[in-house]
C-alpha cells in the first residue's frame, strides 16, 4: 500500500556505585554494604547512593504514504488533496535520575509534526499567442504575455512541543526540613506556512510566516491522583482550541521581476532585474508587562540588478 512508518523504540539504564559511601565519606561503599544486616537496607543504601539514570523513548518520523505505481502504469499528476503531500512525525522522550542529592528527576518531553508539502508544474498560459498582429519585433510583449494558473508550491508545518520536569532535592541534613517538589514544564505550539507562485515567467512572488504560541498551563504538578486534576486538564484543552497564546509573528514577503527590455529592439542589450523585499514582526509582551503594549518591526528593501551586453 506504499506506507512507511519508521519507528524507533530505545531504552537504556546506567547505574554507577561510588567508591567511598557518600554518607559516610571515611569508609568504602563496599564495607557499608557488608556491615548491613539484611537485602532491605543494603537496597536502601544503594537507592540513595547510587547514580541512577533511565531512559526510554519512541519515535516514529515521517510517517507518511507514497504512491504506487503498477507496472506499465503512467505516473499519476500530484494534486492539491492527495494523502501523499502529508507527513507525520511523533515522539516520546522520558528521563529518570537519581543519586546522593537529588530523591527524583523526572522529565518527558512529547513532540508532533504535522508537514503538508505540495510542489506541482503549473499550466502556463499565453492568451494572446496566437493573435494575428503585424510582424514587428515590438509586437512580442503582447504575443508572449502569459501567466501560471496556479502556485508553483506550498508547504504547510505545524508541531507541538511539550516538555513536562519534576525535581525533588534529597533531604540529607535536616529531616526537620520538608522538602516540596519543583516543576518546569512548557508547551510550544509553531506554525509555518510557504508560498511561492510565478505569477508570469518574469513576475515571481513568495510569502513566507513563521507563528509561534505558548500553550499555558496551570502550575504545579499535573497528575491523575490531583483533585484538581479534570479542571487542569479542561484549562489546557481550552487553550489548545483557542491556538494558544501567540508570543512572535515573522512575516517576509519577495518580490522579483525580470523587466521584458529583451523584448524592445532598442534594448535588447540591456537586462534589468528588481528585487522587493518587506517583513513584518510582531513579538507579545511578557505576561507581567502585556499592559506596557507588544513589539512591532516593519522593514523594506529594494534591489536592482542590471547589467548591459555590447555585441
Amino acid at each position: 500500500y506504499g506506507v512507511r512508518i519508521p519507528m524507533y523504540i530505545g531504552r537504556s539504564e546506567a547505574i554507577k556505585n561510588p567508591q567511598y559511601n557518600p554518607l559516610d565519606p571515611d569508609i568504602l561503599f563496599a564495607t557499608s554494604l557488608e556491615a548491613l544486616d539484611n537485602k532491605v537496607e543494603k537496597d536502601s543504601l544503594k537507592h540513595i547512593a547510587q547514580d541512577y539514570v533511565q531512559r526510554k523513548s519512541i519515535n516514529f518520523t515521517n510517517v507518511r504514504k507514497t504512491k504506487v505505481q503498477k507496472k506499465g502504469e503512467a505516473a499519476k499528476k500530484q494534486k492539491v488533496y492527495d494523502i501523499e503531500n502529508f507527513t507525520l512525525s511523533y515522539s516520546k522522550n522520558e528521563t529518570f535520575i537519581r543519586n546522593i542529592n537529588i530523591e527524583y528527576n523526572r522529565t518527558v518531553n512529547y513532540r508532533g509534526a504535522l508537514t503538508y508539502n505540495f510542489n506541482t508544474q503549473p499550466k502556463n498560459i499565453k492568451p494572446f499567442a496566437k493573435l494575428k498582429l503585424p510582424k514587428s519585433p515590438y509586437f512580442r510583449l503582447i504575443k508572449d504575455f502569459n501567466f501560471n494558473t496556479m502556485p508553483k508550491s506550498f508547504s504547510f508545518r505545524t508541531d507541538l512541543d511539550r516538555n513536562y520536569n519534576e525535581t525533588k532535592l534529597r533531604n540529607l541534613n535536616n529531616s526537620y526540613m520538608i522538602i516540596l517538589p519543583t516543576y518546569n514544564k512548557f508547551f510550544n505550539w509553531n506554525r509555518m506556512y510557504d508560498l511561492k507562485y510565478d505569477l508570469t515567467r518574469t513576475l515571481k512572488l513568495d510569502f513566507t510566516v513563521n507563528s509561534k504560541a505558548n500553550i499555558d498551563e496551570p502550575a504545579g504538578k499535573l497528575s491523575k491522583s490531583d483533585p484538581l486534576y479534570k479542571e487542569k486538564m479542561d484549562t489546557i484543552w481550552q487553550n489548545v482550541w483557542d491556538f494558544g497564546r501567540v508570543t512572535s509573528y515573522h512575516q517576509t514577503f519577495g518580490l522579483n521581476y525580470q523587466v521584458p527590455l529583451n523584448k524592445i529592439p532598442i534594448f535588447n542589450f540591456i537586462s534589468l532585474n528588481t528585487r522587493y523585499n518587506s517583513s513584518y514582526d510582531w513579538t507579545s509582551a511578557p505576561l507581567a508587562l502585556k499592559y506596557l503594549g507588544h513589539t512591532i518591526q516593519n522593514s523594506n528593501t529594494k534591489q536592482y540588478n542590471g547589467q548591459i551586453n555590447m555585441n
